[in-house]
C-alpha cells in the first residue's frame, strides 16, 4: 500500500492497536475481533513486506505523525520478523515508499553505509515504473467497467483480482519451490535475531510507550501449519522477546485445510478462528 493509503487509513483515528505485516496478516487477521477487546485497529499492512518496510512504516507513518497507539502487533511468518534483504526492486521500491530521509538503522542493517544512497535511488526508479504499470492496469479495468462508477472503485477491483492471482505473496511460494535451499537463503536473507529490526521495532515501540507483540502467522497444513525455521533459531528469537520486553503469540488450534485459501493466506473461516485465539493470547499475557 501507499504512504497515501497508510496515512489515510490513520488520519482522524486515534488508533489504540496498529497492526504491522504484509497480505497474510491482512487477510489473517480480523479487526473488528481485535477492536471489541482493544480498541480502535488501524492495520498499515504492505504486501510481500518483511521487517524493513515495518520498521519504516511504524517510524514515519504512525509515531513520525504523532500517533501513539497503546499496542503494536508485528504479524508475518519469523522469517518475515528476521528478515534484513532490501529485496528486489518492487520491495525496495515498497520501503522507499515509507522513508522519510536516510535512516541510520535501515542503512546499518539492510542497506549497508557505502550503497544505501543508490539502494534508495534504484527504489525510487522502480517505484515510479509500477505505479505506471499499475495505472495501465487501473485503466484497462476502468475501461472494461465501461467508464461507469469511480476509479477508485475500478483501481479496488483490479487490486483484489491481482492479489488474488498474481500477488507477490501468490507467487512467493511457487517460485521458492523451485529452487535449493542455498538461493531460498539468498531470497529470506534473515538474521540472527540480535542483528535483525527486531530490537530496533522493540526500542521505538518502548521509546513511544506502546506494547509491541509479535504474533506468528500459520500456514497451510501442507506446509506444516508454521514455516520452517529451524528450532533453534525459533527458540532463539522467542526468548530474545522475552528478554526484551516483547510478548509473542503463535496459533494453538489445529490448522485445517478448510482454513486457507491457498498456502499462505486464510480462509475467512480460518481468519475468524485464528483472530480468536489470537486475542484469547493477547488477554492472557495482560496486552
Amino acid at each position: 500500500r501507499s504512504v497515501l493509503e497508510l496515512d489515510e487509513k490513520l488520519e482522524g483515528r486515534d488508533a489504540d492497536v496498529v497492526i504491522l505485516g504484509n497480505s497474510m496478516a491482512r487477510v489473517g487477521l480480523r479487526t473488528k475481533t481485535i477492536e471489541e477487546e482493544f480498541g480502535t485497529v488501524a492495520g498499515l499492512m504492505v504486501s510481500h513486506s518483511q521487517a524493513p518496510t515495518w520498521y519504516a512504516v511504524l517510524k514515519n507513518r504512525v509515531y513520525g505523525n504523532g500517533y501513539r497507539p497503546h499496542l503494536i502487533l508485528v504479524a508475518g511468518l519469523i522469517d518475515d520478523a528476521l528478515g534484513v534483504a532490501a529485496g528486489d526492486e518492487v520491495d525496495r521500491a515498497k520501503l522507499a515508499e515509507q522513508l522519510a530521509g536516510p535512516d541510520p538503522v535501515l542503512d546499518k542493517k539492510v542497506f549497508g553505509n557505502d550503497t544505501s544512497l543508490w539502494g534508495v535511488l534504484n527504489a525510487n526508479r522502480a517505484r515510479t515504473r509500477r505505479e505506471a504499470l499499475v495505472g495501465i492496469r487501473n485503466l484497462t479495468v476502468f475501461g472494461l467497467r465501461g467508464f461507469r462508477g469511480s476509479w477508485t472503485q475500478a483501481e479496488a477491483e483490479a487490486e483484489r483480482a491481482f492479489e488474488a492471482t498474481l500477488g507477490d505473496d501468490q507467487l512467493n511460494w511457487g517460485l521458492l519451490d523451485q529452487v535449493d535451499a542455498d538461493t531460498a537463503a539468498h531470497v529470506t536473507s534473515t538474521a540472527p535475531p540480535e542483528q535483525s529490526l527486531v530490537p530496533d521495532l522493540i526500542a521505538l515501540a518502548h521509546e513511544f510507550g506502546s506494547q509491541i507483540v509479535f504474533v506468528r502467522m500459520p500456514v497451510a497444513p501442507s506446509h506444516g501449519g508454521k514455516d520452517k525455521v529451524a528450532p533453534e533459531l525459533e527458540r532463539e528469537f522467542v526468548k530474545f522477546l522475552n528478554d526484551n520486553g516483547a510478548g509473542y503469540v503463535e496459533t494453538r488450534m489445529h490448522v485445517l485445510p478448510v482454513d486457507f485459501q491457498d498456502r499462505l493466506h486464510l480462509s475467512p473461516e480460518g481468519q475468524v478462528r485464528f483472530t480468536s485465539d489470537v486475542v484469547a493470547q493477547l488477554l492472557e499475557i495482560g496486552a
